[in-house]
Parts: structure tokens; sequence; C-alpha cells
């Protein structure tokens, strides 16, 4: 995994790092499929490819992994655009900022709750919904663009994020059978940081 990532990275330089990173990603390659094939070979695999099987959670591995290269590099970006584009203070951006974070921990607490009472499809799919307009919003920013504007867009981002993240974190654990439910989290985890780690090269 440390080499696929390096070999990512490698790839946004440009051609004098071609060929390393292309070396890199076969070997990775390589390497994972050495790791699956061992791994299928013993009682208690740490990567459990027969979860995959598993409808729900191989739809939450994948939409999860989606969401986060999109999810990575906005508030990365938003913090670019406020500091070099519109030439606010570093602490004047990580105020401005705020109303994401709140909204996401508000509506995160409430997804979770929501999905118990109304389940995971429908509360996460809204949380899809909400994310794809505050992105396409915050896609239409200009140099002239109101801060109001990009507030409001942060604050349904983070509804988004918050009705989506908790339910799809619960359906991908909960499809898992019990005894499997530690590796459940892993590949979660991973996956999300991958997809995080693409969403910024």
């Amino acid at each position: 995994l440390s080499l696929i990532l390096i070999a990512l990275s490698l790839f946004t330089f440009g051609p004098p790092y071609l060929s390393l990173a292309s070396i890199l990603l076969l070997t990775s390659i390589l390497f994972l499929a050495s790791f699956v094939f061992c791994e299928n070979r013993i009682p208690w695999p740490a990567l459990d490819i027969s979860l995959f099987k598993i409808w729900p959670f191989s739809g939450g591995i994948i939409s999860q992994f989606l969401y986060s290269i999109g999810f990575g590099a906005s508030t990365t970006l938003l913090v670019l655009y406020l500091e070099v584009v519109k030439g606010l203070s570093a602490t004047i951006t990580g105020f401005l900022l705020i109303p994401f974070e709140l909204s996401y921990l508000i509506f995160g607490v409430l997804g979770g709750r929501l999905s118990d009472k109304y389940g995971y499809v429908s509360v996460a799919s809204s949380g899809l919904i909400a994310s794809a307009i505050a992105f396409y919003g915050l896609s239409t920013i200009t140099p002239e663009s109101d801060l109001n504007f990009i507030i409001l867009c942060e604050i349904l981002f983070g509804f988004g994020a918050g009705l989506f993240i908790a339910p799809n974190t619960s359906s991908i654990i909960s499809s898992a059978p019990l005894s499997k439910r530690g590796v459940a989290s892993a590949l979660r985890t991973i996956s999300f940081n991958i997809g995080f780690v693409l969403s910024l090269n």
C-alpha cells in the first residue's frame, strides 16, 4: 500500500518520475497479489476477500472510497482558495472552516440516529445528494465570490458528510459477521485513507 501511494504521488511529478513510478506501481501490485494469495491460505486472514461477497459491505466500501476522493481535497483546496485567492490570514481561514466542522459534528450524530430509525440507505443517499450539491456550489466559486455563499456550501457539505459517513460506516461494520468485524473495520479505514491520499494527488 505504501508503494502504491508513493507511485501515485510520483506520477503527478511529471515525465522524469514516470519510470520509477511505474516500477513501484508494478511492484506494489505483485506484493498485493502475493499478500492476498497467502492470506487466503490461513484460517483468520487480515485481508479477508470473502467479505466483498457481502453486497452491503462491498457497496459501502466502494461508495466510501469514492466519497473520500472528493472529501479529502475539498477542505485543502478551500484553504488554498481562502488564503491565496482571497488573501485571508491563516487565523481567519481557520475560523471560516468552523461552520463545516460544526455542521459535520451535529449531523454526524443525527445521521447515526436517523439511520437506526429509517435505515442506512435512505439517510446515506440523502447525505450523498447534499454533498454533491455542496461540491457543485464550491466548484462555481470565483475570486469575486461572496464569503457567505462559501460558508453556506460548507454547512451543506458538513450536513451531507454527517448524513453519509456515520450511516455508511455502520452499514459496513454491521454487514460483516461478528467474528470478522475487526477486519471489516480495518478495510474500511484503509479504503478511506487511500481515497483521501488520491484526492490530494
